[in-house]
């Protein structure tokens, strides 16, 4: 039989394997803005630092950012 999961099955399983990562997101965050220094310049670092902050207040609104979805940030632009 296929697993199902139930609905927030996944975030349950994500507080079970490292709830300090749900804490660490205004760090995760930090690190994230140098990243995003590094990498690009000028106008486009200024964009996506927007597009992110305003991503991470969205987030924050729905309540905790799961420690897969802080991880899978660097994919996110």
């Amino acid at each position: 039989m296929l697993y199902k999961p139930q609905k927030g099955s996944l975030s349950q399983l994500h507080l079970q394997i490292e709830p300090e990562a749900l804490f660490d997101t205004e760090q995760a965050g930090e690190h994230r803005r140098e990243e995003i220094f590094e990498r690009s310049s000028g106008r486009r670092a200024i964009m996506l630092e927007k597009r992110y902050t305003a991503y991470r207040i969205r987030t924050m609104k729905k309540g905790i950012m799961t420690a897969k979805r802080s991880r899978g940030m660097r994919g996110f632009f």
